[in-house]
């Protein structure tokens, strides 16, 4: 995991090639110089899926679960949510 990230791969490509966890893989890093803030970040296979949809239909409705699609409008700030009665 160690030489992978040296190599040039980010935190995150180097969690999901050996199948960590993305804190994990910083922990084991902490150490390491030029390589602190890099690739910490990472999208999980529901956001991503989330985001399909968002791309193919243009839209979600409320069948989705909050949290993720909070993680995606960090990520992308141009998505946007709107409540009309009681769904979002």
């Amino acid at each position: 995991m160690i030489e992978a990230i040296k190599e040039g791969h980010t935190k995150a490509e180097a969690a999901q090639r050996y199948g960590l966890n993305i804190g994990t893989v910083s922990n084991f890093t902490r150490e390491l110089k030029g390589h602190r803030l890099q690739g910490n970040h990472i999208l999980r296979q529901n956001g991503i899926k989330l985001l399909n949809r968002l791309m193919n239909d243009g839209y979600l409705i409320s069948d989705f679960i909050i949290p993720t699609a909070r993680n995606l409008q960090r990520h992308f700030p141009m998505i946007i949510s709107a409540s009309f009665i009681a769904s979002t």
